[in-house]
């Protein structure tokens, strides 16, 4: 016999919610052929836009990336800082250590990541609560219903990898919160540190 699942009221409200807000974009306007030809995320100020072109042009030149992700701090936008700080941290594969804090692993290394994007929320001062795009997603699609990212993303992390990592999630999130409220740029760059 199959099991039924059963869709909370919460997550009935985050899907209606979710179609809402995606129902206005046809399917043109969202295939990747028009999502190419956007190039840079509109929500982008000019300045901001500059900023994350210039990551992008910066590659694996680690002083260029020094220099342009110490921009991106002191600019101190969440979706600035989400975008370069996601492609910092994607080029590590198998381990990285901030800090006194090393990160191995698949479960892991993805854990941080995570933290890292609910990172942005608090470390800037931004309002991530029940109506963010994460929390509106993890409640529609897995009935993950929380109020605010940082623990939509922290139970995110408990159903893909157990709740063991969510100390994991917990000591990465306190890291990357301060070091963007510092502008740490040293933290992420520790062999380039005067």
């Amino acid at each position: 016999m199959r099991e039924i699942a059963v869709v909370s009221s919460q997550q009935d409200s985050a899907r209606l919610l979710q179609q809402e807000r995606c129902g206005s974009f046809s399917s043109d306007e969202l295939s990747f052929d028009a999502l190419r030809q956007v190039g840079v995320d509109p929500r982008f100020s000019v300045g901001l836009s500059e900023i994350n072109q210039e990551w992008s042009k910066a590659g694996v030149d680690k002083i260029r990336q020094k220099q342009v992700f110490g921009e991106a701090l002191q600019a101190n936008d969440a979706l600035l800082l989400q975008y370069v700080g996601a492609g910092l941290l994607s080029q590590h594969r198998e381990s990285i250590r901030l800090g006194d804090v090393e990160f191995n692993g698949d479960s892991a290394l993805d854990t941080m990541r995570l933290a890292w994007i609910a990172a942005v929320c608090e470390g800037t001062g931004t309002d991530c609560g029940a109506g963010d795009a994460y929390v509106v997603d993890a409640c529609a699609s897995l009935n993950l219903c929380e109020e605010s990212r940082r623990l939509a993303l922290r139970a995110l992390v408990a159903h893909k990898h157990g709740e063991t990592q969510q100390s994991t999630f917990d000591t990465a999130h306190a890291l990357f919160v301060k070091a963007i409220q510092s502008r740490n740029v040293s933290l992420f760059f520790p062999e380039s540190a005067p």
